[in-house]
């Protein structure tokens, strides 16, 4: 049987190696019959500590790693602001360690 991806955008990125996202499905009301939107939280294990806040990512199901986290990180399908913020601060910041370290 495989094992089910779900895809999310994170909404939260404070805790190491993991990641919170969040998944929208529509459901349909059996009262009104109208659409109703029905969110889910998820826990991704993220072992290189990537997704920002705002990303757009694909997990796949695994074995439990935690109570809570049953997901692992599979791709990460479209940057958010954040996110791209986030890497270009880190490179800026790598690249005047660099200078530092070489002194040049």
């Amino acid at each position: 049987m495989p094992s089910r991806k779900i895809e999310g955008t994170v909404v939260s990125d404070k805790m190491q190696k993991t990641v919170v996202i969040s998944t929208v499905r529509y459901v349909k009301d059996t009262t009104t019959s109208k659409k109703v939107k029905k969110t889910k939280k998820y826990k991704v294990h993220d072992e290189e500590m990537i997704c920002h806040v705002g990303d757009v990512i694909e997990a796949q199901e695994c074995r439990p790693l935690s109570r809570d986290k049953h997901f692992i990180l599979t791709r990460i399908v479209q940057r958010g602001k954040t996110g791209i913020a986030a890497d270009k601060a880190r490179n800026d910041a790598a690249g005047s360690l660099e200078t530092e370290v070489t002194g040049s």
